[in-house]
């Protein structure tokens, strides 16, 4: 009982991960995450292949056939996206790829080469990726080294939205990998608009992320019965805890709050939101994420405790044994319209999935 009440009691140690201006220079080593844009239809101002759509607002909506099938769009050049700005709904400009050959090949080895079978997208002719792969917003993690500085000098890309690429700064020794690798912290930028949407700032760790307790120590709900009983997108007033020491093996309980995978607790931040501290904002936690990844699926769930008002993180609350239980509960609760690509839709959720759990 000691380590049950230990757990229960247990606030995650302090993650101060807090993000700074960076001064890039020539030279520095650094990994980023986003989508992959070509130059031609940055510099356009709407997509090639969708005149109807600004670039910079839904890159999502870039087919991989314009993007690497097409002779201008490859011959100008790629370069990996910064944040979206959430004032004005444009991605910001980001860091320039100066191998454009390791961006068509990681690009057309995970595109498919299916038809759309919504006629939204053109086919991509050079792909070779499985079946079920994405056709349109190519996302990848680019780790390179910086050769140039750009016209913001290694801290200013631009504006959100421009159309200029000359602010991003230069990469080269270019390593091209799957999105869901997350980048060693240590290197990790991210660029972000600031406070009043004027400019991008690259951004990178200011501190080390404390580890989180082993997961080893949080009690787990089981029982053949367990379920995930309602979901909610409201919080409530919760009534007071019981005391932990009255808890024992066998015991029913119930539980609000909400749903994280293991995996995105252990980083110490969201996988597809690195910038953000786990258990500082899981209502920021991505349904896709959370539903569709398989390292965060596999990685098993808890319903997570009450946030601390005096850190500003929420408690570690009870591990959930049944993962298919949460999933299809997860699932039928998510939107298909925000990137939740195993969400039914049949609810209106998009981030921050919180249930009543029982068991």
């Amino acid at each position: 009982m000691k380590a049950l009440r230990h757990a229960l009691l247990l606030l995650l140690s302090t993650h101060a991960t807090l993000t700074v201006t960076a001064d890039l220079m020539i030279g520095d080593q650094v990994c980023m995450t986003g989508f992959i844009m070509d130059t031609f239809c940055i510099e356009r101002g709407t997509l090639l292949d969708a005149p109807s759509v600004t670039t910079m607002k839904n890159p999502e909506l870039h087919s991989y056939h314009c993007l690497l099938d097409v002779g201008v769009c490859i011959d100008s050049g790629y370069q990996v996206l910064g944040s979206k700005d959430p004032m004005n709904g444009l991605h910001c400009p980001g860091l320039r790829i100066d191998d454009t050959d390791k961006v068509l090949a990681a690009g057309r080895a995970h595109g498919t080469t299916m038809d759309d079978p919504n006629q939204a997208f053109f086919a991509c002719s050079t792909c070779s990726g499985p079946d079920d792969n994405p056709i349109a917003g190519y996302k990848a993690t680019i780790i390179g080294t910086v050769s140039e500085l750009g016209d913001g000098m290694g801290r200013v890309t631009g504006a959100p939205g421009a159309k200029s690429v000359t602010g991003t700064p230069v990469l080269t020794n270019i390593q091209v990998l799957d999105s869901m690798v997350a980048c060693d912290p240590t290197i990790m930028v991210t660029v972000e608009a600031d406070a009043g949407g004027n400019e991008c700032l690259i951004r990178s760790a200011g501190d080390v992320v404390a580890p989180p307790p082993m997961m080893d120590d949080i009690p787990t709900v089981t029982d053949a019965t367990a379920a995930v009983v309602a979901t909610t997108t409201t919080t409530v007033a919760a009534p007071p805890p019981a005391d932990v020491s009255d808890l024992m093996v066998g015991d029913e309980i119930c539980i609000t709050g909400f749903i994280m995978d293991t995996f995105c607790i252990n980083r110490g931040t969201l996988l597809d939101a690195p910038s953000i501290v786990t258990l500082q904002n899981p209502d920021l936690h991505s349904y896709h994420c959370l539903l569709d990844v398989p390292v965060c699926v596999e990685s098993g769930y808890q319903v997570l405790g009450e946030k601390d008002p005096s850190m500003g993180e929420y408690c570690l609350g009870y591990r959930l044994e049944e993962t298919d239980t949460v999933v299809a509960s997860g699932r039928a609760a998510g939107s298909v319209e925000d990137g939740c690509t195993t969400c039914t839709g049949n609810g209106m959720g998009t981030k921050g999935y919180r249930a009543t759990v029982k068991g």
